[in-house]
């Protein structure tokens, strides 16, 4: 006998479709809205995909690997642009 918490969840489509998009927060509020899922278990059949599709698991963390350098890229030009206005407004 196969323990279902062992075997991978069945997941809305969307969810799917928003996992391939890398976005794992947007699966878990779909897995919410459409299971009925308390945020625990909603991320932990999230989680239980991924480890089950090994492809869909390195292609969620590329792109939360790319997320986070666009992040940082948009903080070093925000920082940027501040120190300018700052040495420009400040009369030195």
């Amino acid at each position: 006998m196969t323990d279902p918490a062992t075997q991978p969840p069945q997941l809305p489509s969307a969810a799917i479709e928003a996992l391939i998009r890398g976005n794992t927060i947007e699966a878990i509020k779909i897995i919410r809205q459409e299971l009925g899922l308390d945020l625990r278990d909603a991320k932990q059949a999230v989680d239980r995909y991924l480890r089950s599709q090994s492809h869909l698991k390195r292609k969620v963390e590329e792109a939360q690997a790319e997320s986070r350098r666009g992040c940082l890229t948009w903080l070093v030009v925000i920082l940027a642009i501040a120190a300018l206005g700052y040495y420009f407004l400040s009369g030195k």
